[in-house]
C-alpha cells in the first residue's frame, strides 16, 4: 500500500510533469525548472515530510528514497548534460517558468498536498525564480 500511496502522490506533484516535460520538449526554461525541482523540492520535503507522510499512509524511509530519486538523481542526470553558459535565461523564459509555476498552483490543490499555503508558495517560488534569472545573467 504503501508504494501505491507514493505513487497516487507522484501523479499530483509537480515534479512529475516537469520530468516529463523535460523528456518531451526543449525548453530552456524547464531546464530551468530543475533547478526549482532540487532547491524548492527540497525546502517543500523538509518543511512537511512527517505530515505527507502520515496524511498518505507512507513509510517514511520510502517517502525519502522517493524524494532523493525525484529530487536529486533524475534533475541532475537532465543537467549534466545541458550547457548553460551559452543558454542564459531570457527574461521572456523566466516569466513563463514563474507563469508555469503559478498555473501548476492554481490547478492543484497544493495546500491538500504540501501541507503550504499558497500565497506563500507563490511569493518563494517567485522569489527563486528571480535568484535564479540574476545568476544565470551573470555566470
Amino acid at each position: 500500500m504503501n508504494i501505491l500511496s507514493l505513487l497516487k502522490l507522484s501523479i499530483n506533484s509537480l515534479t512529475t510533469y516537469i520530468l516529463i516535460l523535460n523528456i518531451c520538449f526543449n525548453i530552456l526554461f524547464l531546464k530551468y525548472m530543475l533547478f526549482i525541482l532540487i532547491i524548492y523540492g527540497s525546502i517543500i520535503y523538509l518543511r512537511s515530510h512527517n505530515k505527507i507522510a502520515n496524511y498518505y499512509n507512507i513509510n517514511s524511509n520510502l517517502l525519502t528514497i522517493g524524494h532523493i530519486i525525484s529530487h536529486y538523481l533524475i534533475p541532475f542526470y537532465f543537467l549534466h548534460n545541458y550547457n548553460f553558459k551559452n543558454n542564459k535565461l531570457i527574461f521572456k523564459q523566466y516569466i513563463y517558468g514563474i507563469l508555469f509555476s503559478y498555473f501548476y498552483f492554481f490547478l492543484v490543490d497544493i495546500e491538500n498536498i504540501y501541507f503550504i499555503d499558497k500565497v506563500k508558495i507563490q511569493i518563494e517560488v517567485f522569489i527563486l525564480w528571480t535568484i535564479i534569472y540574476i545568476f544565470s545573467n551573470i555566470l
